[in-house]
Protein backbone atom coordinates (compact mmCIF):
# COMPACT_ATOMS: atom_id res chain seq x y z
CA UNK A 1 0.00 0.00 0.00
CA UNK A 2 1.20 3.20 -0.76
CA UNK A 3 1.66 6.17 1.94
CA UNK A 4 1.44 9.97 2.28
CA UNK A 5 4.91 10.70 1.33
CA UNK A 6 4.92 14.62 2.62
CA UNK A 7 6.17 17.46 1.32
CA UNK A 8 9.55 17.77 -0.53
CA UNK A 9 12.53 17.78 1.88
CA UNK A 10 14.57 20.30 0.26
CA UNK A 11 18.24 21.39 1.18
CA UNK A 12 18.56 25.14 -0.29
CA UNK A 13 22.10 26.56 -1.40
CA UNK A 14 23.19 29.29 -2.67
CA UNK A 15 21.68 32.96 -2.02
CA UNK A 16 18.30 32.94 -4.06
CA UNK A 17 18.15 35.42 -6.96
CA UNK A 18 14.87 36.62 -9.66
CA UNK A 19 17.38 35.93 -12.85
CA UNK A 20 19.18 33.07 -13.82
CA UNK A 21 17.54 29.40 -13.79
CA UNK A 22 17.48 27.96 -10.24
CA UNK A 23 19.04 24.46 -10.15
CA UNK A 24 17.06 20.95 -8.48
CA UNK A 25 19.51 18.09 -7.83
CA UNK A 26 17.12 15.03 -8.07
CA UNK A 27 19.91 11.83 -6.37
CA UNK A 28 20.57 8.81 -7.38
CA UNK A 29 19.06 5.66 -5.96
CA UNK A 30 19.29 5.54 -2.02
CA UNK A 31 21.49 8.77 -2.01
CA UNK A 32 21.16 11.05 0.67
CA UNK A 33 21.36 15.06 -0.07
CA UNK A 34 24.08 15.19 2.21
CA UNK A 35 26.30 13.95 -0.50
CA UNK A 36 26.11 16.57 -2.52
CA UNK A 37 26.59 19.19 -0.40
CA UNK A 38 30.02 20.03 -1.55
CA UNK A 39 28.90 20.02 -5.16
CA UNK A 40 25.89 22.49 -4.00
CA UNK A 41 29.00 24.17 -2.30
CA UNK A 42 30.71 24.63 -5.63
CA UNK A 43 27.65 25.54 -7.63
CA UNK A 44 27.09 28.44 -4.99
CA UNK A 45 30.35 30.12 -5.47
CA UNK A 46 29.97 30.49 -9.19
CA UNK A 47 26.63 31.94 -8.81
CA UNK A 48 24.25 29.41 -9.19
CA UNK A 49 21.31 28.76 -6.24
CA UNK A 50 18.85 25.87 -5.78
CA UNK A 51 18.16 22.88 -3.81
CA UNK A 52 19.03 18.79 -3.38
CA UNK A 53 15.24 16.83 -2.79
CA UNK A 54 15.20 14.20 -0.24
CA UNK A 55 13.79 10.72 -1.76
CA UNK A 56 11.84 9.56 0.54
CA UNK A 57 13.33 6.59 2.85
CA UNK A 58 16.92 7.63 2.68
CA UNK A 59 19.00 10.75 4.26
CA UNK A 60 17.24 12.73 6.63
CA UNK A 61 13.64 12.07 5.26
CA UNK A 62 11.23 10.87 8.40
CA UNK A 63 10.09 8.54 6.54
CA UNK A 64 11.61 4.30 5.92
CA UNK A 65 10.63 1.64 3.76
CA UNK A 66 8.94 -1.11 5.50
CA UNK A 67 6.75 -3.98 4.27
CA UNK A 68 3.96 -1.72 4.71
CA UNK A 69 5.33 1.31 3.22
CA UNK A 70 5.09 1.90 -0.36
CA UNK A 71 5.53 3.76 -3.04
CA UNK A 72 7.00 3.90 -6.94
CA UNK A 73 8.02 6.57 -9.66
CA UNK A 74 4.85 7.88 -10.44
CA UNK A 75 4.19 8.70 -6.59
CA UNK A 76 8.05 10.01 -6.17
CA UNK A 77 6.82 12.28 -9.27
CA UNK A 78 3.32 13.44 -8.38
CA UNK A 79 4.00 13.66 -4.79
CA UNK A 80 7.92 14.62 -4.49
CA UNK A 81 9.51 16.40 -8.05
CA UNK A 82 6.29 18.45 -9.34
CA UNK A 83 5.90 19.94 -5.95
CA UNK A 84 9.84 20.38 -5.27
CA UNK A 85 9.81 22.33 -9.14
CA UNK A 86 7.20 24.38 -7.90
CA UNK A 87 8.86 25.47 -4.60
CA UNK A 88 12.47 26.01 -5.91
CA UNK A 89 10.35 28.07 -8.91
CA UNK A 90 8.80 30.57 -6.47
CA UNK A 91 12.20 31.14 -3.89
CA UNK A 92 13.17 34.78 -4.14
CA UNK A 93 11.30 37.85 -5.32
CA UNK A 94 9.67 37.98 -8.38
CA UNK A 95 7.90 36.05 -10.55
CA UNK A 96 8.10 32.07 -10.57
CA UNK A 97 11.75 31.53 -11.77
CA UNK A 98 13.36 28.64 -14.46
CA UNK A 99 14.47 25.45 -13.01
CA UNK A 100 16.71 23.35 -14.53
CA UNK A 101 16.86 19.35 -13.32
CA UNK A 102 20.29 18.01 -12.81
CA UNK A 103 19.02 14.67 -12.41
CA UNK A 104 21.59 11.79 -11.33
CA UNK A 105 20.91 8.48 -12.12
CA UNK A 106 17.12 7.42 -10.88
CA UNK A 107 17.24 11.08 -10.53
CA UNK A 108 17.38 11.82 -13.93
CA UNK A 109 14.72 8.70 -15.24
CA UNK A 110 12.25 11.38 -13.01
CA UNK A 111 13.42 14.35 -14.69
CA UNK A 112 12.23 13.03 -18.06
CA UNK A 113 9.40 11.62 -16.42
CA UNK A 114 8.46 15.40 -15.35
CA UNK A 115 9.37 16.34 -19.07
CA UNK A 116 6.90 13.69 -20.39
CA UNK A 117 4.43 15.03 -18.38
CA UNK A 118 4.68 18.48 -19.78
CA UNK A 119 5.22 20.01 -16.82
CA UNK A 120 6.54 24.16 -16.55
CA UNK A 121 8.84 26.20 -14.96
CA UNK A 122 11.26 23.67 -16.34
CA UNK A 123 13.53 25.32 -18.63
CA UNK A 124 16.04 22.78 -19.28
CA UNK A 125 17.27 19.18 -17.94
CA UNK A 126 21.08 18.15 -17.06
CA UNK A 127 21.16 14.18 -17.05
CA UNK A 128 24.67 13.62 -15.42
CA UNK A 129 26.14 9.45 -14.35
CA UNK A 130 22.53 8.29 -15.90
CA UNK A 131 21.77 6.00 -18.20
CA UNK A 132 19.18 3.16 -18.66
CA UNK A 133 19.65 0.09 -16.56
CA UNK A 134 18.43 -2.04 -19.93
CA UNK A 135 21.10 -5.45 -19.17
CA UNK A 136 21.38 -5.37 -23.25
CA UNK A 137 23.36 -2.50 -23.75
CA UNK A 138 25.98 -3.22 -20.82
CA UNK A 139 29.04 -5.66 -21.75
CA UNK A 140 30.49 -8.25 -19.01
CA UNK A 141 30.68 -8.42 -16.23
CA UNK A 142 28.61 -5.80 -15.43
CA UNK A 143 25.43 -7.26 -17.83
CA UNK A 144 26.10 -10.38 -15.26
CA UNK A 145 26.07 -8.30 -12.36
CA UNK A 146 22.41 -6.73 -13.43
CA UNK A 147 21.32 -10.22 -14.01
CA UNK A 148 21.99 -10.39 -10.64
CA UNK A 149 20.27 -7.48 -9.54
CA UNK A 150 16.74 -8.72 -11.50
CA UNK A 151 16.92 -12.10 -9.52
CA UNK A 152 17.58 -10.11 -6.20
CA UNK A 153 15.06 -7.48 -6.72
CA UNK A 154 12.70 -11.00 -7.17
CA UNK A 155 13.29 -12.97 -4.27
CA UNK A 156 14.17 -10.16 -1.44
CA UNK A 157 10.76 -8.50 -2.37
CA UNK A 158 8.96 -11.89 -1.81
CA UNK A 159 10.40 -12.90 1.09
CA UNK A 160 10.74 -9.13 2.75
CA UNK A 161 8.41 -6.88 1.15
CA UNK A 162 10.96 -4.06 0.16
CA UNK A 163 14.91 -4.19 -1.56
CA UNK A 164 17.25 -4.19 1.46
CA UNK A 165 19.83 -2.43 -0.83
CA UNK A 166 21.74 -0.89 2.24
CA UNK A 167 22.96 -4.76 2.59
CA UNK A 168 23.60 -5.50 -1.17
CA UNK A 169 25.54 -3.03 -2.33
CA UNK A 170 23.11 -1.36 -4.68
CA UNK A 171 21.08 1.90 -3.79
CA UNK A 172 19.57 1.60 0.06
CA UNK A 173 16.62 0.38 1.53
CA UNK A 174 14.02 0.95 -1.20
CA UNK A 175 10.96 0.14 -1.62
CA UNK A 176 9.16 -3.01 -3.32
CA UNK A 177 6.89 -0.42 -6.08
CA UNK A 178 10.14 1.69 -6.99
CA UNK A 179 12.71 -1.22 -7.33
CA UNK A 180 10.11 -3.52 -9.22
CA UNK A 181 10.31 -0.95 -11.52
CA UNK A 182 13.13 -0.14 -11.73
CA UNK A 183 13.75 -4.10 -12.28
CA UNK A 184 11.27 -4.08 -15.16
CA UNK A 185 13.23 -1.58 -16.99
CA UNK A 186 16.80 -3.46 -16.61
CA UNK A 187 14.69 -6.52 -17.73
CA UNK A 188 12.86 -5.30 -20.63
CA UNK A 189 14.18 -1.99 -21.22
CA UNK A 190 11.04 -0.02 -21.05
CA UNK A 191 10.17 2.26 -18.14
CA UNK A 192 6.78 1.49 -17.41
CA UNK A 193 4.48 2.59 -14.68
CA UNK A 194 0.92 1.09 -14.49
CA UNK A 195 1.40 -0.09 -17.64
CA UNK A 196 2.19 2.92 -19.66
CA UNK A 197 5.43 4.02 -20.64
CA UNK A 198 6.50 7.50 -18.93
CA UNK A 199 9.76 8.63 -20.74
CA UNK A 200 9.08 8.78 -23.74
CA UNK A 201 7.78 12.24 -25.62
CA UNK A 202 7.23 11.96 -29.97
CA UNK A 203 9.42 14.25 -31.49
CA UNK A 204 9.30 17.85 -32.21
CA UNK A 205 5.92 17.55 -28.87
CA UNK A 206 9.11 18.92 -26.54
CA UNK A 207 10.99 21.79 -26.83
CA UNK A 208 12.50 21.40 -23.50
CA UNK A 209 16.15 21.20 -24.04
CA UNK A 210 18.33 17.95 -22.68
CA UNK A 211 21.28 17.28 -22.34
CA UNK A 212 23.76 14.21 -21.04
CA UNK A 213 26.46 13.90 -19.30
CA UNK A 214 28.47 10.96 -19.48
CA UNK A 215 31.51 10.50 -17.45
CA UNK A 216 34.56 8.64 -17.56
CA UNK A 217 34.85 4.75 -15.61
CA UNK A 218 31.24 5.61 -14.85
CA UNK A 219 30.11 1.28 -14.97
CA UNK A 220 26.59 1.75 -13.77
CA UNK A 221 25.65 4.47 -16.93
CA UNK A 222 28.62 3.95 -19.66
CA UNK A 223 27.77 6.22 -23.02
CA UNK A 224 25.64 3.19 -24.14
CA UNK A 225 23.93 3.39 -21.44
CA UNK A 226 23.33 7.35 -21.56
CA UNK A 227 22.30 6.58 -25.25
CA UNK A 228 20.09 4.48 -24.05
CA UNK A 229 17.95 6.49 -21.73
CA UNK A 230 17.61 9.31 -24.19
CA UNK A 231 16.48 7.00 -27.06
CA UNK A 232 13.93 5.89 -24.18
CA UNK A 233 12.51 9.81 -24.16
CA UNK A 234 12.52 9.71 -28.04
CA UNK A 235 15.49 11.95 -27.76
CA UNK A 236 18.47 11.68 -30.10
CA UNK A 237 22.22 9.84 -28.80
CA UNK A 238 23.76 13.32 -30.07
CA UNK A 239 22.57 15.32 -26.93
CA UNK A 240 25.07 12.96 -25.01
CA UNK A 241 28.75 14.56 -23.89
CA UNK A 242 31.48 12.59 -22.96
CA UNK A 243 32.98 14.85 -20.21
CA UNK A 244 36.62 14.71 -20.91
CA UNK A 245 37.94 16.49 -17.52
CA UNK A 246 39.88 13.65 -15.81
CA UNK A 247 38.73 15.26 -12.43
CA UNK A 248 35.15 14.30 -13.25
CA UNK A 249 34.09 10.76 -13.55
CA UNK A 250 32.57 7.25 -12.20
CA UNK A 251 29.01 7.24 -11.12
CA UNK A 252 30.09 9.08 -7.74
CA UNK A 253 33.25 10.10 -7.58
CA UNK A 254 32.40 13.58 -9.74
CA UNK A 255 31.21 14.29 -6.22
CA UNK A 256 34.97 14.31 -4.17
CA UNK A 257 35.88 16.95 -7.54
CA UNK A 258 32.77 19.52 -6.88
CA UNK A 259 34.72 22.05 -7.91
CA UNK A 260 35.47 20.48 -11.45
CA UNK A 261 32.08 18.96 -11.98
CA UNK A 262 30.79 22.61 -11.15
CA UNK A 263 32.66 23.69 -14.26
CA UNK A 264 31.21 21.29 -16.26
CA UNK A 265 27.79 21.57 -15.04
CA UNK A 266 28.31 25.65 -15.76
CA UNK A 267 29.40 25.11 -19.17
CA UNK A 268 26.38 22.51 -19.98
CA UNK A 269 23.70 24.78 -18.53
CA UNK A 270 25.11 27.67 -20.50
CA UNK A 271 24.89 25.04 -23.90
CA UNK A 272 21.41 24.17 -23.42
CA UNK A 273 19.84 27.70 -22.28
CA UNK A 274 22.37 30.29 -22.54
CA UNK A 275 21.68 31.47 -19.11
CA UNK A 276 22.72 35.34 -17.50
CA UNK A 277 25.28 34.67 -14.64
CA UNK A 278 24.02 34.83 -11.45
CA UNK A 279 25.37 38.01 -9.35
Amino acid sequence: MSIDLGEPLLTHFGASRSNGPRILILPALGTPARTYRRLCESLAEIGYAGAVLEWPGCGAHPLRVSRADDWGYRQLLEDQVLPAIEAVANVGPGDPGQVVLLGHSLGAHLALMARAHHVKNVAGIIAIAAGTPYYRVFQFPARQALLYLIGAVKISVFLLGFFPGNRLGFGGREPRTLIQEWAAFARTGQLRVEQRDVLHVDSGSSTMPVRALSLARDIYAPPAAAENLLACAGLPATLVECVQDPQVHGHFHWLRTPQASARVIEACLQNIISPKRLG
